[in-house]
């Protein structure tokens, strides 16, 4: 591990730039989102996957849309 930090601070200056990838929770992500008056669309989660708002699943022969609160709600009608 520290073999792979010492090549990533050496290669700063001959590149010129860092890239620098994190994974945040994602209420931390709206949190400071809201903070700079930026609206972020809902995301809604089933089975490690993740979906955006409005879109559609079958969950147990139950269409469920992603409301804009991030929740799923059950729509009329079977799955197809």
């Amino acid at each position: 591990m520290r073999t792979i930090a010492l090549a990533t601070l050496a290669l700063i200056p001959l590149t010129g730039c860092v890239s620098l990838h994190a994974e945040l929770p994602e209420e931390m992500v709206r949190h400071i989102a809201a903070e700079d008056g930026v609206e972020l669309a809902a995301l809604c989660s089933h089975e490690d996957r993740h979906f955006s708002e409005g879109a559609v699943a079958c969950m147990e022969a139950r269409p469920m849309a992603c409301d804009p609160t991030g929740r799923w709600i059950e729509l009329e009608g079977g799955c197809n």
